[in-house]
């Protein structure tokens, strides 16, 4: 991800994973809808920290991460029809921004939990913005009626836009940490495009 604006001015760039549905409603392969989940990291961090009353013996890792899960939906023009396929699409919905601190042992498995967790700030608010790329085809695939669908390569870019959002970044990470006091979010827009590069599937 690139962020925009302030945030990208407050944060990194960041990485995740997505899907993307298209369902066709018509023929040509002009007219479609198109559903989008997407979920970003856009900070992470791991402090060393000693277990209180150990008397530094016992040390753990805090684990900060900070996060965003968005679902979009709206109408897009093209790129199911032909070996080569570009589309545009609008998309309208919701996000959830938050950032969550976990603890655990440094020498635990890497995929283990830890055994504190908490949630330092969460916040929904709507998302909107677009999507335009292209598809290439790749093979047909059998469905459950006998029938072939298009399964596609989809190359493309999303912006997502969010006009009033309470975040974290890790400078307000930081300072909690530092002062032992509870994290103070940034409040404002939020905006940013998602480079991505998947397979796209025609539902209907």
């Amino acid at each position: 991800t690139d962020p925009q604006g302030d945030f990208g001015r407050n944060t990194g760039s960041g990485w995740g994973l997505g899907g993307a549905g298209v369902w066709r409603l018509d023929d040509s392969g002009i007219s479609h809808i198109r559903l989008d989940l997407g979920f970003v990291t856009y900070g992470s961090n791991t402090r060393r920290i000693d277990l209180a009353n150990a008397g530094g013996l016992v040390k753990l890792d805090l684990n900060t991460t900070s996060s965003i899960f968005s679902m979009v939906a709206g109408p897009q023009i093209g790129g199911t029809v032909g070996p080569f396929a570009p589309y545009v699409a609008a998309l309208g919905g919701f996000s959830t921004f938050w950032t969550s601190s976990s603890v655990k042992g440094p020498n635990d498995d890497a995929d283990e939990d830890g055994f504190g967790s908490t949630t330092n700030a969460s916040d929904a608010v709507l998302a909107y913005g677009g999507a335009a790329g292209a598809t290439f085809r790749l093979t047909d695939v059998n469905d459950d009626r006998g029938g072939k669908r298009e399964l596609r390569l989809d190359l493309g870019a999303r912006l997502m836009r969010h006009d009033d959002v309470r975040y974290l970044n890790a400078a307000r990470v930081k300072e909690a940490f530092d002062n032992n006091t509870p994290p103070r979010p940034i409040r404002g827009r939020a905006d940013f495009v998602t480079y991505y590069l998947g397979i796209n599937a025609v539902l209907f």
